[in-house]
């Protein structure tokens, strides 16, 4: 489950609400590594952040932080992960608020669910994924959510526990635009889809801190090893 204590908690909610707060992690993101003023004056004790912070951003190319080689390659090994069960889930929870939101906004939305790497992981952790993978398809199915699961990758295509490479991204594409699922929802007009009683009911409001990138007509919304939406 989430076992942050209480100073935590409340830093994250405060920061939500105090646009303030959310200035000074931006500028501690693009200006300062993303370490906070004390711990950055620490690590650099000749300079000034003042000089820091200028009217130019830093050089954003987007470079690979490692090799872009299969995971094996790498010196990674398969992981036992220990699941966090639905019902104890943040991230669950969240995700369900998010969907029912989108669908109350009149929003289209379908759910691709993946693509971890199933063989970085020892049996009995594959086995609990399958699980989850099982509970999150019945879930989208019961709710009238299109979703797509795609076949698993090979495993010289995924570069760590969730990310292809992108031969990997290439060829979950090719699979997605042959999926008749996937077909049949980019092809169809998008009429508003309101949330069931279930989204709507608080003790069942049950994924992901999203990250947003715009591509196209469809709105993308994932976080590692949780299920991505696409959004129209």
């Amino acid at each position: 489950g989430y076992d942050a204590d209480l100073e935590q908690r409340l830093s994250v909610a405060i920061g939500h609400h105090v646009p303030l707060l959310q200035l000074a992690g931006h500028l501690r993101t693009v200006y300062f590594g993303g370490l906070d003023l004390p711990r950055w004056s620490l690590e650099n004790p000749a300079a000034n952040p003042l000089t820091r912070i200028t009217r130019h951003l830093p050089d954003m190319r987007n470079e690979p932080g490692s090799r872009p080689v299969p995971w094996t390659q790498r010196g990674l090994h398969p992981q036992d992960y220990d699941w966090v069960p639905p019902e104890q889930s943040v991230q669950w929870r969240a995700f369900r608020r998010l969907v029912a939101r989108l669908r109350s906004r009149g929003n289209d939305v379908l759910v691709l669910v993946g693509p971890i790497n199933r063989h970085m992981m020892t049996p009995h952790a594959r086995q609990g994924y399958e699980a989850l993978e099982a509970f999150c398809r019945i879930w989208l199915t019961e709710q009238g959510i299109p979703h797509v699961i795609p076949e698993l990758l090979p495993s010289a295509l995924y570069c760590d526990a969730s990310h292809p490479l992108a031969a990997g991204y290439a060829r979950l594409a090719q699979d997605l635009l042959r999926d008749p699922g996937f077909l049949a929802w980019i092809s169809t007009p998008n009429p508003p889809s309101a949330p069931s009683a279930l989204d709507a009911h608080p003790r069942h409001q049950q994924t992901a801190h999203p990250l947003i990138s715009a591509q196209d007509e469809l709105t993308c919304l994932r976080q590692e090893g949780k299920p991505l939406l696409l959004v129209r």
